[in-house]
């Protein structure tokens, strides 16, 4: 699921080192089908860490806190694809660190995003089957009308 896009990644960071970080081919535009791969891996890592907690991927409206994560696990990607050409800033490894332990700690129940419902579980196990009915039961019908498998 996507929890930010192209233009929220431009506005907060500027759309020309968006650009810089995602136009390989020299075409003087971001390319956007870097930018939704970025997304959409940040996306999936989100939802792995929450689902242990949250039902995912969110409803619209997404919670303001799995935007801000999402961002930021976005722009580490980014950064991290081209790297040799513009290093590991320190402040998008920091915040990209930061959001991981966040992610934990949603994982773990001791970060709250502010959605509800969580997933409903059961103590007891549940088992479905599509199969016949049973074929014995604790009475059958014999031909005296009601025996049981209680004494024999």
């Amino acid at each position: 699921m996507a929890y930010t896009s192209q233009s929220a990644l431009e506005d907060l960071y500027g759309a020309d080192l968006i650009e810089q970080l995602t136009d390989d081919a020299g075409a003087g535009a971001a390319d956007a089908d870097i930018v939704t791969a970025a997304i959409t891996d940040a996306g999936r890592e989100i939802d792995g860490y929450c689902r242990a907690k949250y039902n995912v991927p969110f409803d619209s409206p997404t919670p303001p806190m799995i935007v801000m994560i999402a961002n930021d696990l976005a722009m580490w990607r980014l950064y991290r694809r081209r790297t040799q050409a513009f290093g590991m800033p320190e402040d998008v490894q920091e915040n990209y660190e930061f959001r991981i332990r966040q992610l934990e700690r949603i994982n773990a129940g001791t970060l709250d995003v502010g959605v509800e419902p969580e997933p409903t579980t059961s103590s007891k196990p549940y088992i479905k089957s599509d199969g016949p009915g049973r074929l014995f039961t604790d009475h059958t019908d014999a031909d005296d009308g009601d025996s049981t498998l209680d004494g024999f």
